[in-house]
Formats: C-alpha cells, sequence, structure tokens
C-alpha cells in the first residue's frame, strides 16, 4: 500500500481531497440544535404494599404487573425487584421507538387494567416516565428579614410564588415575522416547574376542660363529626326559565348546635375551646424546580 500511493501520488491527492470536501460539505450541512432530544427509554414502575413480605409482593403484585405490562408491543425487557412492602419494575423500550410518551401511556392504560388484580391493602402502581428530566435551575422565593416595610404571609409568598410558574410556563419563542410577539402553537422553553417548601396550614383546638366535660363530647366523637363535615353529597339542580341553581348539603350537627358560632375554613368550634390557626414551618423555602427545554431565551 506504501509503494503504490508512493508511486501514484496523483490518485493519492485527488482521494483526500474529495473526503476532505466531502467533510466539508457534511459539516456545515449537518442539522444542528441548541439542545438535541434524546429519547429515553426507561421507567420505573413501584408498587407499595405496607406489611407483605418479599415473597408476597413477588407473586402477588410483581408477577401480576409484569404479565400486563408485556402486553404492550414496544417493550423490550422488564426487570423487576421485590422488597418487603414494595416493588419495583423497570421498563425499558424497543431501540426503535421515537415518540415514548405514546408508549408510556399503553403501559399506564396495562397497569390500570392490572389493577382489580392487586391484594387488598397494596397502593396504587405509580410509573416514574420523567428519569431524564434534569433540574437546571433553582428560585427560591424569600423575603430579607432586614429589609423594612410591611411583612409577607406565607400565604402570599404562596401565591406569588404560584403566579410566578404560571408566568415562567407561559414563556414562548417569538414570531420570527414579528419578533415581540410569542408563538402561542410553539413548545414552551420550560417543560415543568416544580415547587417546594410550601408551608402546610393547620387549625389546632386548645380544650378546656370545663366546658368539654359539660359538652360530654370525647375527642374521638369531635374527630369524627369534623371529618363527616367534609364529605361532598350533590343534592340535585334547580331549573327555571330564568336561572338554574346547584343544590349542596349543608349539614349542622345537633351536638355541636350549642357551641357554633364562627366558621373558621369549615370548622366551627369557636366557643368550645380557643383556636389557633397556624402554618407549620417547613425545613427550607418556597422552591420552583425548573427542567428545561431550551436554554436561550427569545
Amino acid at each position: 500500500m506504501t509503494a503504490y500511493a508512493l508511486s501514484h501520488r496523483a490518485v493519492i491527492y485527488c482521494v483526500t481531497a474529495i473526503l476532505v470536501g466531502y467533510g466539508a460539505f457534511v459539516y456545515l450541512n449537518a442539522p444542528r440544535k441548541e439542545d438535541p432530544a434524546f429519547v429515553i427509554r426507561d421507567a420505573g414502575l413501584i408498587t407499595v404494599w405496607p406489611g407483605a413480605t418479599a415473597e408476597q409482593v413477588e407473586k402477588l403484585v410483581t408477577d401480576p404487573l409484569e404479565k400486563a405490562i408485556e402486553n404492550v408491543a414496544e417493550v423490550r425487557r422488564t426487570q423487576s425487584s421485590s422488597y418487603p412492602g414494595l416493588s419495583v419494575i423497570q421498563i425499558t423500550l424497543k431501540d426503535a421507538v421515537v415518540d415514548a410518551k405514546i408508549w408510556w401511556d399503553k403501559v399506564r392504560a396495562e397497569v390500570g387494567l392490572a389493577r382489580p388484580l392487586l391484594p387488598p391493602g397494596a397502593l396504587p402502581p405509580l410509573l416514574n416516565d420523567t428519569l431524564s428530566q434534569a433540574t437546571v435551575m433553582n428560585l427560591s422565593v424569600f423575603q430579607d428579614p432586614r429589609s423594612p416595610g410591611r411583612r409577607y404571609t406565607p400565604r402570599e409568598l404562596e401565591d406569588y410564588t404560584k403566579r410566578l410558574r404560571d408566568e415562567i410556563m407561559d414563556q414562548h419563542p417569538m414570531l420570527p415575522s414579528e419578533p415581540d410577539t410569542p408563538n402561542p402553537m410553539a413548545p414552551a422553553y420550560v417543560e415543568r416547574v416544580d415547587i417546594f417548601g410550601v408551608q402546610k396550614e393547620a387549625i389546632y383546638i386548645e380544650t378546656n376542660m370545663g366546658k368539654w366535660g359539660q359538652l360530654a363530647l370525647t375527642p374521638e366523637q369531635l374527630s369524627a363529626l369534623l371529618i363527616q363535615r367534609n364529605l361532598v353529597t350533590p343534592a340535585g339542580t334547580i331549573d327555571t326559565e330564568l336561572f338554574c341553581w346547584t343544590k349542596r348539603w349543608s349539614r349542622c350537627w345537633p351536638v355541636l348546635r350549642p357551641a357554633i358560632c364562627h366558621p373558621i375554613s369549615g370548622l366551627y368550634a369557636r366557643p368550645i375551646s380557643p383556636r389557633r390557626w397556624i402554618r407549620r414551618s417547613p425545613r427550607c423555602l418556597p422552591m420552583l424546580s425548573l427542567p428545561w427545554r431550551r436554554w436561550s431565551w427569545c
């Protein structure tokens, strides 16, 4: 080969020029994206069955779910692990799959059909097909303690965080013909926004033993009555020529009738005992987690 190259230099120069020209052509005309899409064909199916042994989980939870998943034609492989009270199934689609979301919906449908076969006490299976999503930005919403002026309540911070989430999700590329007008038909820059660290509300009832004894009401009875107050039961509608009303049942418990005074989010308990409406403090501040589709902003 070396002797041939030295004796036929013209041929070698022509072949080299052709290869260099073809490489430059491919490089200049190759499709390029700012963030090329990667199809992730793996997902995890997690099912919790508290109190069951690993053998029971494998026989009554993992096996029925694996048989249901095998009905999806594009599933290439399933790998399962059964633990005490926990079933984990790793699902992999075939390499020819381009749009994995369609097949994950079919997997969810098959799992839903197999749900009645699961034993009592097993929680609904959870399919996690967002393994490819990574958080690229964290935004913390807080108020500087040293800032003057009015202090914002946790509810106000939560409302502001939700409005900020909606504004971020509404960011779309601009129209080529009108640089200042967003294109609502184009995919948004941000695919998903998660909010963490929101303080939960809680109502504490501080009892007065004297009044509590006069009512002859135990804490268990009060808890049961309060739970029943949250029941939503349809009561029909009233249609007239001018208006249409929707009726809803409203119940007033006789045992609590002497104690009813002012409503607190559906809870009537002020004369029974003082109340404290507070928010439970979390370990972190409200935070937005943003998996981005694109990095640039137009």
